[in-house]
């Protein structure tokens, strides 16, 4: 079960229905699988390469791996049989891998939240990412670090970037990003009018008149 399998109309059904009907015995799929759907015959579950989600490059990563394995986990065993749940993993004594072992969900919480405030993430921190976009790769870079060094000129926060995101070229654009952290008693109308005033001098370079530019308030 992925997104090419279930691209028909009732295509995602009739896989559903087989799988419930127990005509199909095993079922491979994507995340797709985890959300939503309870299957009383399930026994067992399985979740390859479980340290692709813990290694992701996103602070909330070791919360969604959580979420995730907890929710796969809750596939097996729904009724009144007890279910089996494997986890290929190299680091099996990862704290989040024991935590979802252990279902310590306020124990994963308490780590979350510390390291959050010991490195300056929301909910302690707001974020504001500036996506920089243009067709031409060595125009983004240089859009993206003049933004960045006229920002950081005036700004005494932290600003993360530029870097390229997950996805660095989308729909014939290349596109870099900068993350600026805002402390929660921060002046929004300050911070507003910096970014504001910024980007409107950057404006009025030519030589990156057509660079897109999205600020994202909040992203996460």
């Amino acid at each position: 079960m992925d997104w090419d399998s279930t691209r028909g109309k009732w295509d995602f059904d009739k896989l559903i229905n087989s799988f419930t009907a127990q005509e199909t015995k095993i079922l491979v799929g994507t995340q797709m699988v985890v959300k939503g759907l309870d299957f009383k015959h399930v026994r067992l579950v399985g979740v390859l390469n479980a340290d692709h989600l813990l290694n992701f490059p996103d602070f909330r990563s070791h919360e969604r791996t959580y979420q995730m394995l907890s929710q796969v986990a809750g596939r097996a065993g729904r009724k009144s049989e007890r279910g089996k749940v494997i986890i290929q993993t190299y680091q099996p004594k990862h704290p989040i891998i024991q935590q979802v072992i252990e279902n310590d969900y306020e124990g994963m919480l308490k780590d979350q939240l510390h390291e959050r405030k010991q490195y300056l993430y929301p909910p302690f921190y707001r974020l504001i990412r500036i996506m920089i976009k243009h067709k031409d790769l060595e125009t983004v870079k240089l859009a993206s670090n003049w933004i960045f060094n006229v920002l950081n000129q005036s700004y005494s926060g932290q600003i993360l970037g530029p870097i390229f995101p997950n996805i660095a070229r989308l729909r014939n654009y290349y596109q870099m990003q900068l993350l600026i952290k805002v402390e929660n008693d921060t002046s929004r109308k300050v911070i507003k009018q910096l970014i504001s005033q910024t980007l409107k001098s950057f404006d009025a370079i030519g030589k990156f008149k057509s660079t897109r530019i999205n600020v994202d308030v909040d992203p996460y």
